[in-house]
């Protein structure tokens, strides 16, 4: 994913929230483009929100929300194999249509072979040393604590 494509997800959660909170169709549709979509993406993604709901009694669609909790999971089930030294774990992701909990439960039958390992992996997991080295610089990254690296940085001043 990248990084345009998770503002508009950031962009679309927010919306919804408006939306639950009583904002109408318009009101968002400003919102999106205070925020800097066009005018397209601004109408779709307001669309998106209101299709299949009743905004006057506060139900939208919040198919958004579930999708950015679902990239977190994934993003902590990674980061909880690498530093466990688990990573095959993360190979059955891509075995078939499954939960992460589903991992831990079929984890002996991968294993075993009783499960084949996944045909297609994609790019960026096929290299599996890539993916560790990037979530050992976020796990580094994510303890910086900001307010004290600014003391010492010139620029941050």
């Amino acid at each position: 994913m990248d990084i345009q494509r998770l503002k508009r997800l950031a962009l679309r959660v927010i919306g919804i929230d408006m939306a639950l909170n009583g904002a109408n169709f318009i009101e968002i549709f400003e919102y999106f483009k205070e925020s800097g979509q066009d005018l397209s993406e601004c109408f779709n993604a307001t669309q998106r929100i209101f299709r299949g709901g009743y905004p006057d009694k506060n139900i939208v669609f919040t198919k958004d929300s579930v999708y950015l909790q679902g990239l977190l999971n994934i993003h902590t089930f990674f980061r909880w194999a690498m530093k466990n030294n688990r990573l095959e774990l993360c190979h059955l992701l891509f075995s078939g249509k499954m939960s992460l909990g589903d991992v831990f439960e079929l984890e002996d039958a991968y294993r075993y072979q009783w499960i084949a390992p996944p045909k297609f992996l994609p790019a960026w997991f096929s290299k599996i040393e890539g993916l560790a080295g990037t979530l050992s610089f976020s796990l580094i990254a994510n303890l910086v604590r900001i307010d004290i690296a600014e003391k010492s940085m010139k620029w941050a001043a």
